[in-house]
């Protein structure tokens, strides 16, 4: 009986460690914003992970949004670069570079239409397939998470 005991933590302790393991690839996939106003495709992109804007809620502006024209598509307006002021939001790589180490991904980017900045970045997947995405200037502590929901 003893041994019955043991062999069956055993295969507990396996199964359980098996399931909240992340693998490289459990971040590829459609996730929903935490906000609910845009979807995010995660691809690999080399050897790295990227993510870009894939679904918006409002595609184009509606009236009396200051940022553009009443039923014109939603543009990047406050990049940095004039030259890139133009470019639609839909369609836009907003992660690049994630590197998969440990369980998290890290050593990326990410980029926020909204301010036109780029943050560095890392993530992580909760248990409850959430993933967790924190953009950063210089050190983590310094940052903000958002929790994008995966997207069947």
């Amino acid at each position: 009986m003893r041994k019955i005991f043991q062999y069956l933590s055993v295969v507990l302790i396996f199964v359980a460690g098996n399931t909240w393991a992340a693998e490289a690839e459990d971040i590829l996939g459609l996730w929903l914003t935490q906000d609910g106003k845009a979807k995010v495709q995660m691809f690999q992109c080399d050897n790295k992970y990227c993510g870009k804007i894939v679904w918006l809620k409002d595609i184009n502006y509606r009236p009396g949004e200051r940022e553009g024209f009443d039923g014109q598509p939603r543009v990047d307006h406050n990049n940095p670069d004039e030259k890139r002021q133009n470019r639609s939001i839909l369609g836009l790589q907003i992660v690049k570079d994630l590197q998969f180490n440990d369980g998290k991904w890290s050593g990326g980017e990410i980029y926020d239409p909204k301010n036109g900045k780029s943050y560095r970045c890392k993530t992580s997947l909760s248990e409850n397939n959430k993933l967790n995405i924190r953009g950063y200037i210089g050190f983590s502590l310094f940052g903000r998470t958002s929790q994008w929901q995966r997207v069947e």
